[in-house]
């Protein structure tokens, strides 16, 4: 996962945005959790990700 955030971290860090003649850097936050089949949802939760190695 850490190679996968530094990947889009490297990606986002070079991009551009040019709006109405001004270059605009982005940002991007990047989160994920690791869940195992165990787990139990919680009403709060809006998006869980499954990895499988």
């Amino acid at each position: 996962m850490r190679s996968i955030a530094n990947d889009l971290r490297a990606l986002v860090e070079v991009s551009t945005l040019t709006y109405e003649g001004h270059i605009i850097r982005e940002t991007v936050p990047v989160g994920a959790t690791l869940v195992r089949p165990e787990d139990t949802s919680s009403p709060t939760s809006t998006v869980a990700v499954h990895y499988h190695p």
